[in-house]
């Protein structure tokens, strides 16, 4: 409603300080540019405090369309969580050694020919 309301008062200010100009025995694109320059300049000014409003109302409408989106994306992820079966893999041991494991037999046992 807020931003509707902020429309039509711009446009009726706009004809308005057209018309002021018309009065004034402006024509042409001289007229345009008096007309937008001048209603976009009063209503800064003037209608400053609804153009927030506006702009606060449009700013929640989006707010809760995100808002939607992520409640849809998070419940999509949650199916698919579910779907999906885990796999029980053991972690990997970051203890394993990656070199030859010592050799703890006794020297005097030990094969010459081994090394």
């Amino acid at each position: 409603m807020s931003l509707l309301f902020y429309t039509l008062l711009r446009i009726l200010m706009l004809v308005s300080v057209g018309g002021l100009a018309y009065a004034l025995g402006m024509r042409g694109i001289l007229l345009l540019i008096v007309a937008f320059l001048g209603s976009g300049i009063i209503s800064y000014f003037v209608l400053d405090r609804i153009r927030n409003n506006a702009g606060r109302q449009l700013g929640g409408f989006f707010h809760r369309i995100n808002d939607r989106i992520d409640t849809a994306t998070r419940a999509e992820d949650d199916d698919e969580d579910a779907a999906t079966p885990t796999a029980s893999a053991p972690p990997a041991d970051s203890t394993a050694p990656t070199a030859d494991p010592p050799d703890d037999t006794p020297a005097a046992n030990r094969d010459p020919s081994s090394k």
